[in-house]
This record gives C-alpha cells, sequence and structure tokens, in this order.
C-alpha cells in the first residue's frame, strides 16, 4: 500500500493520533479514555491504538521510528491500567420497603351507598337504574343462592338470561378508584331490590278454521270507524332495540302542540306489570292525532311500539310512530297481539292471543 492510497483524512488521523500520543502525561490521555475506566474498555481502546499505528498501515505516512516509540507508549500505557488496583465498591444502601397507605373512609359521595332502581322486567330479563358516578359493581343471585358480581360502567344495566317466574336481588356499590394507592375506596352495597320475572308466553295452539260469511256491503249513512294514518303494525314484526310491545286499551287525555307537532296524552286502562306507570305519550308530528277527540276522553285499542323515558322526573312510556295503531274500543272483540286489531270474538277462549288470519300468516 502506497502513500497515493491513503486517503487525506486517513493520513490527518494517523498524524494528529501520534501528537496525542506524545503529548500524553497520563495511561488514560495515551488511551483516550475515561479515568476508572473498565477493563473492557481498556481493551477495545487499546487495540483501535495498536491497528492504527501498525507498521503495515502507516504507508509512510509517519516515520517507523515514531510510530515504534508510539507503540511502545501504548503498551506501557495498558499494563500500567490493567495492574492498577481496582476502586472499592460504595457500600449498598438497603432500600426502604414501601408500604400502600391504607385507604380512608371518606365523608363525600363514596361514603354514600347508590340508590338502585327497577325500571322494566319479563320473563327472562330485568333493566335497572342506578344514580352516582361509575364504574359500578352489580351483584345479583337467585333467592336463597351466593352472589355473583359484574362490573358496568352505565348508569341504566340490563341483565339478560333470567329464569322465568324465578325471584331476583340486586344490589350495587360505586366501585373503588385509582388502584392499590386510592384514596377514594368502593361505597357500600345499596339496599337490595327483588323482583320475581312473569311466566313465559306459551304460543298459541292453532285455532279452526270457520267458515267466513261474505261482508255486506257498508251503508252510506253509517259512520265507519276512523283509523289513525300512521303506518299500521306488520304482522309477526319485532319492535326496534330498546322498544317493547304494547297492546293495550287506553284513554285519550289531552292533545297539546309544541314547536314540531302535538303531544298527546294517554292513559293505561289497566295497568301493565311490566311498568310502574300508566302515562303514555305520542309525540305526533304529521297530524295523524287530529282525527281524535282527546276532550271527550274516548277509550281505544291501542297496538304500538314503546319505550320508557323520564320528562320531568317521572317514569313515561313514548310511542314510536312507526308500526302504530289506534281502533275505536269494542265490548264485543278483543285485541290481537300481532296486528293490534280487535278482531277477536270475546266469546273465543282467552288464550287465543291471535286472530284467524295473522295466525294463518304465521304458519
Amino acid at each position: 500500500m502506497s502513500v497515493a492510497a491513503m486517503s487525506k483524512a486517513q493520513e490527518r488521523l494517523l498524524k494528529q493520533g501520534l501528537k496525542n500520543v506524545q503529548r500524553a502525561k497520563t495511561p488514560e490521555d495515551v488511551l483516550g479514555v475515561d479515568p476508572g475506566a473498565s477493563e473492557k474498555e481498556i481493551k477495545e481502546a487499546y487495540r483501535e491504538m495498536s491497528l492504527l499505528f501498525h507498521p503495515d498501515k502507516i504507508s509512510g505516512a509517519i516515520t517507523k521510528e515514531d510510530a515504534s516509540e508510539a507503540q511502545k507508549k501504548i503498551n506501557n500505557a495498558k499494563e500500567s491500567l490493567l495492574d492498577r488496583p481496582l476502586p472499592s465498591a460504595p457500600p449498598v444502601r438497603p432500600k426502604k420497603k414501601k408500604t400502600p397507605s391504607v385507604p380512608k373512609r371518606s365523608s363525600g359521595p363514596a361514603a354514600m351507598a347508590p340508590a338502585l332502581r327497577i325500571v322494566t322486567f319479563d320473563d327472562a330479563s330485568v333493566t335497572l337504574e342506578c344514580d352516582g358516578t361509575g364504574p359500578f359493581e352489580l351483584q345479583f343471585r337467585e333467592a336463597g343462592l351466593s352472589w355473583t358480581t359484574r362490573e358496568v360502567s352505565s348508569r341504566d344495566v340490563r341483565k339478560r338470561k333470567l329464569k322465568p317466574r324465578t325471584k331476583y336481588d340486586f344490589r350495587v356499590r360505586v366501585a373503588a378508584k385509582g388502584g392499590a394507592y386510592a384514596r377514594i375506596p368502593a361505597s357500600p352495597y345499596s339496599p337490595e331490590v327483588s323482583v320475581t320475572t312473569l311466566a313465559p308466553r306459551a304460543p298459541a295452539p292453532p285455532a279452526t278454521p270457520q267458515k267466513t260469511k261474505r261482508p255486506r256491503a257498508p251503508d252510506a249513512n253509517t259512520p265507519q270507524p276512523k283509523r289513525a294514518r300512521a303506518t299500521p303494525a306488520t304482522s309477526g314484526a319485532k319492535p326496534p332495540p330498546g322498544h317493547f310491545r304494547l297492546a293495550a286499551k287506553v284513554a285519550l287525555v289531552r292533545r297539546t302542540e309544541f314547536s314540531g307537532g302535538h303531544r298527546c296524552e294517554m292513559r293505561l286502562e289497566q295497568p301493565d306489570p311490566r311498568w310502574a306507570t300508566r302515562k303514555v305519550l305520542w309525540f305526533d308530528r304529521d297530524d295523524s292525532s287530529e282525527e281524535y277527540d282527546f276532550d271527550a276522553g274516548a277509550v281505544y285499542s291501542l297496538t304500538g311500539n314503546v319505550k320508557t323515558d323520564h320528562f320531568g322526573g317521572s317514569l313515561q312510556l313514548v310511542l314510536s310512530n312507526k308500526a302504530l295503531r289506534l281502533d275505536p274500543s269494542t265490548d264485543t272483540h278483543r285485541v290481537c297481539q300481532d296486528c293490534g286489531g280487535a278482531c277477536i270474538p270475546v266469546d273465543e277462549p282467552g288464550w287465543k292471543k291471535q286472530c284467524l288470519d295473522c295466525w294463518r300468516a304465521n304458519h
């Protein structure tokens, strides 16, 4: 390898390394390591410096005598650093063991048990509502059995897959916040609330087909019953999520205006065990309720989908405009659970919940 083959950068590095070795006053300065360097660092620095001043690598950039003197100084620095006594290790102080602070019961919201209420229930599910801010720990059990705990984050909780005709107990508390070092502990459990699920709905047996008489032509002088112009209920249609099917007799109470239409208030003639209220609201936005006289307090057969909501701090049932049907009430016919029409004669057995047309459509 000739001098021309060595780059200018390599030549400058070699000359600068020679100056550093010649000017060094301590073994650490010769090898370019810090005081107190480890044995591994010393050996790595020695290997780099030895390769830098190897006779085959200088290529005439410096004289062989200068390279030999630098190599001797490097060897002496290495031996001097490796033969020095190792510094004694500083004493190890034992670490103090941290003891978690014991959470104390505060006098704020965490010390009070949240209130728990039952909103609705049927043969296989129960909907509950609890006060306060989550997360919550809900416990439930069959009467006489052990508790089962479930963590929930919302105030509205619905427990599904329950047994029909079975008594269940529920209680809830506000869960602890902050982990092991929490300053807000869990609250005490609320008082237990109990509910007995409803009996399952048995499928209706097939009705005996009867010969139907040809209906007479309507008389022009006979007034025809009025029906709501809303979309008629579809046979066998399931209510949307969060809604329940309602088929009952209602009394018209009042009809008032609001910015989007009319607010119609109705009242259930008989209480429904699924809800603790008999008040029904219908927000009519297409003037379908204009045909009905709400001041007279007439009774109608109502079929539609409802959901529970709170207005003015009280629980009420709100009707959906879809699948809503109002028929004048009659004492000679019962309401069909599918189509919602008053088309089942009262002399038929009580287990018949469907009219003949709905039964044929489903079978």
